[in-house]
């Protein structure tokens, strides 16, 4: 026997340790006055069980719940626990052959007389129960403080189960205690279960990382014949013997009274896509099941639910009964729910069925509830349609809405199968994807991949705008003309820097000079003409001609300080050139049309009169370029 002083110390040591082991995840213990003896009896009896005059004798922090039993070598998941101590010295590790709490409480008559000695600490939970079986079953783990020297019981610590009522066989239960070793009359105690008697009912805890106990039992299983719906006194209790001391303890497993229940099932049929129904794809077969065959026949109805957001029976889904017939000898039956497509977007919506169940003491309403996920008409979106050089490298894309993903794809040309692709087609193509949702809906989009063609080396259009250009005041559209672009410019304008816009081919670079020109972005001296170099995808490259003019209005041309009389301007076919303020050097004269075409060419000096007759040209615009030395100058001719 240990000294008071050795056990306040174990004591203490052992709130300690089960307050880290309960933080660090094993058994998890609740108890005192958090846990009512009511809590108790609902957790050991499960839903539906009528119960009442619930009582308990002994102390609060002897009584309570356990969770989390199967991360230890208890055997049970969860339950209630009674103690002849406390329960904080549950949880391990068993480090501590003596560990106990002494409550000084008295024991209780019932474990009395089985014990035959005098029981301390007693913790007892008394209620009155209308099962619903013909058979009452609990199952238990009896562990104890009490095991020593291997597993030696050497003082009785002890438990009981006691019922009170009718016996159907004939007689009346009077506190019979039905928690006996296996294949005996002998009750559940330390002597009676250790290493040496009946042992293949002992589990040695020496040493044990989960649990304090030092040995504890298997679990062991009673069942006791009783009169369905008759009105039971049932009393569980675990009490020391011979002393306050060492803790001994009780497991019992949660719901191990049940009530009779009708089981329901839902099996989504076809399987394996989504556990709801879907809108006109999923369906689901909803199979109820029966405790026995001893029921049957039976009818079962229900009350279909209805209101907002639930399913309108015959609308939403083919209409069902309101009750279903289990047959004589079957304890099955089975329904099948279809779900209806409707076209319309309207959310997901539940069935629910009150189930009425009468198979217990009392009339009991169980409820189900099946989803029916709403089903959206397939949509997409596709990547626009493009223009691209031949072989340029492109990626195309469709995103899919609505139907049911995971999504497949089938891409035309190629047979590609993913929601994104990359294309590089030599000639203009329209590429066609067809989307398939899990249900093998589908839908079709496409895009058109227009290719250029490789020696396109073109200027489509050319411009100075105003908005670039703050020297002019609108936009000067150019005339294109073969190979030249000619644009008028106000008088006095100032071409040294003049920011172009332009549109070439996709697939086409223009350069000034090797400079890469940037439309609306790269200035230019235009003050003489600039050739623009536009190189194709396949590396042809074409020589474009911008020419600037002055629009006067009058027959004198001023370029600088040089000056030329063109007249009559316009004219009607013969017109006069006349030089003026050029040095003494000879002046090269061109006359292109339009096109760029040259219908004149010839020469003259300073203050010469050059005779042309274009009377037989055709009515337009023209432009005259002189030259002398480096310098070169551009007049403008209209024939009318």
């Amino acid at each position: 026997m240990k000294t008071p002083f050795v056990i306040f110390r174990i004591q203490l040591l052992f709130i300690i340790i089960a307050t880290f082991n309960f933080v660090n995840g094993q058994i998890e213990i609740q108890s005192g006055s958090d846990i009512t003896p009511e809590d108790m009896v609902e957790y050991l009896v499960g839903e539906g069980i009528v119960y009442s005059n619930v009582t308990f004798q002994g102390a609060e922090q002897s009584r309570g719940i356990f969770n989390n039993g199967q991360t230890t070598n208890l055997g049970l998941a969860s339950g209630i626990f009674l103690t002849s101590g406390a329960g904080y010295i549950i949880p391990g590790p068993n480090n501590s052959s003596s560990a106990g709490t002494n409550n000084n409480l008295p024991g209780d008559p019932s474990l009395n007389n089985i014990s035959y000695h005098t029981t301390y600490d007693a913790s007892v939970l008394e209620f009155d129960i209308f099962p619903e079986f013909d058979t009452m079953k609990f199952k238990f783990v009896f562990g104890s403080e009490e095991y020593e020297n291997g597993g030696v019981g050497l003082i009785g610590d002890i438990m009981g189960i006691f019922i009170t009522g009718p016996d159907p066989a004939g007689g009346f239960y009077n506190d019979l205690n039905v928690a006996l070793v296996p294949g005996t009359t002998l009750p559940i105690n330390c002597i009676n279960i250790n290493i040496n008697n009946n042992s293949q009912y002992y589990i040695d805890n020496s040493n044990g990382l989960t649990l304090q106990y030092d040995g504890f039992t298997a679990i062991i299983g009673v069942s006791i014949s009783v009169v369905p719906c008759a009105e039971y006194h049932i009393k569980l209790g675990v009490a020391d013997t011979g002393d306050h001391i060492f803790d001994s303890g009780v497991f019992f497993e949660e719901s191990s009274i049940s009530a009779l229940t009708i089981e329901t099932e839902i099996s989504p049929y076809p399987p394996g896509i989504t556990e709801y129904m879907v809108e006109g794809h999923v369906e689901a077969d909803v199979v109820f099941w029966l405790p026995n065959v001893d029921n049957t026949p039976l009818t079962v109805y229900f009350e279909n639910v209805q209101g907002p957001g639930f399913a309108i029976n015959g609308v939403d889904y083919e209409e069902i009964e309101n009750s279903i017939i289990f047959e004589e000898g079957l304890d099955s039956v089975t329904i099948h729910i279809t779900p209806l497509y409707d076209g319309i977007v309207e959310g997901d919506e539940f069935i629910e069925l009150i189930i009425e169940n009468t198979l217990g003491c009392t009339v009991r309403y169980d409820t189900l509830v099946l989803t029916i996920l709403d089903y959206g008409e397939m949509a997409s979106q596709m990547s626009p349609n493009l223009m691209i050089c031949p072989e340029q490298e492109v990626d195309l894309w469709v995103n899919v809405y609505n139907g049911f993903p995971p999504y497949t794809y089938d891409w035309e040309p190629g047979n590609q199968t993913n929601d994104t692709i990359s294309v590089s087609p030599l000639e203009t193509t329209n590429y066609i994807v067809t989307a398939y949702d899990i249900f093998q809906e589908s839908i079709v989009d496409s895009t058109l991949v227009t290719v250029f063609p490789g020696n396109q080396n073109a200027i489509f259009n050319f411009s100075f705008e105003a908005g670039n250009n703050p020297q002019i005041q609108q936009d000067i559209i150019g005339q294109i003309s073969g190979d030249s672009v000619y644009l008028f410019l106000p008088l006095g304008t100032n071409t040294e820097n003049l920011i172009a816009s332009f549109n070439l081919s996709n697939c086409a670079e223009a350069y000034v000079d090797d400079l890469l020109q940037q439309s609306g972005a790269t200035p230019n001296d235009f003050s003489l003409p600039v050739t623009y170099q536009v190189t194709a995808h396949n590396g042809d490259v074409k020589n474009w001609v911008v020419m600037t003019d002055e629009i006067t209005g009058s027959k004198e041309n001023r370029i600088g300080k040089a000056t030329a009389f063109i007249y009559p301007n316009p004219s009607d076919g013969e017109f006069t050139i006349k030089p003026e303020s050029f040095n003494a050097n000879p002046i090269e004269i061109t006359v292109r049309d339009l096109a760029g075409k040259i219908v004149y060419s010839g020469n003259c000096v300073r203050a010469n009169h050059i005779r042309i007759d274009f009377s037989q040209q055709p009515k337009g615009v023209y432009f005259i370029q002189f030259k002398t030395g480096e310098k070169v100058w551009n007049e403008k001719l209209v024939l009318q």
